[in-house]
């Protein structure tokens, strides 16, 4: 399968599953997608950490690799996303205690996404959540580490302002690798999200406008499988009616 562009009109989010979603539906689920036409899976080494019992996460990348080993052969036929940067150091310490996008944490991180995932490579890696403690030199060249091992064939931010993503770029033109980056973002609804979301999406359309390389693309549109409203929201980051608006710090996706 060609991954010099992660386009795709559809992208299966697995967030939930392994923890609210049994094995016996994830197949389904997974199954049906795939059936229909659907190429590409994105998941995170974190998910769901915040639901009871899940401890610091991972349970979506295995119930993945559970899948893709009992189907040999497709994953050739898959696109595979995951993503690295705000998985709890140890169960309840998040978000004072994650695992940041320092180099040893993104190499570490990838590692053990693949022996989750059972696979040898991903397709596209994201930056979870931006880590202002870490030069950001150190996270791009750990991600161009991982590029020319081909343990990555992309990468990509996730909940990230442009100018952090516009800031990797240029270190990443100055270390002579490619500097183009995928952007991902959560879709906002009525609400909005974390505080900026029709801000953000702004800024991720100017991200990528420049250079005409990359893409961008919306998140949570799924999120539990439901519908929200008129429009397709997530579930877990609009609030609900009855509750007072997220605080700027909140977790997002």
């Amino acid at each position: 399968m060609d991954t010099t562009t992660m386009n795709s009109p559809l992208v299966f989010g697995a967030m939930l599953l392994g923890t609210r979603i049994d094995q016996e539906r994830s197949f389904a689920l997974l199954d049906r997608f795939v059936e229909r036409g659907g190429q590409w899976v994105d998941t995170a080494n974190c998910y769901t950490f915040w639901l009871s019992g899940a401890g610091a996460g991972g349970a979506s990348e295995e119930m993945l690799g559970s899948w893709l080993s009992a189907h040999p052969g497709l994953r050739d036929q898959i696109r595979l996303s995951t993503k690295v940067g705000a998985e709890p150091l140890w169960p309840g310490s998040w978000p004072q205690q994650r695992e940041g996008l320092s180099r040893r944490a993104i190499l570490q991180g990838l590692e053990t996404s693949l022996q989750r995932l059972g696979v040898a490579e991903v397709d596209m890696f994201w930056l979870h959540q931006e880590d202002r403690s870490t030069p950001m030199a150190e996270t791009v060249e750990a991600l161009g580490e991982l590029t020319s091992t081909g343990k990555v064939r992309r990468v990509g931010a996730s909940n990230h302002p442009a100018w952090r993503v516009e800031q990797a770029r240029g270190l990443a033109r100055a270390g002579g690798t490619d500097a183009s980056q995928e952007v991902q973002y959560c879709q906002p609804g009525r609400s909005g999200i974390m505080g900026r979301a029709r801000a953000a999406r702004g800024e991720r359309d100017d991200s990528v406008r420049p250079e005409g390389k990359g893409c961008a693309g919306p998140r949570c549109s799924w999120i539990g499988g439901k519908r929200s409203g008129p429009g397709l929201r997530c579930l877990r980051c609009v609030r609900p009616p009855h509750r007072a608006h997220r605080s700027e710090g909140s977790r997002g996706c």
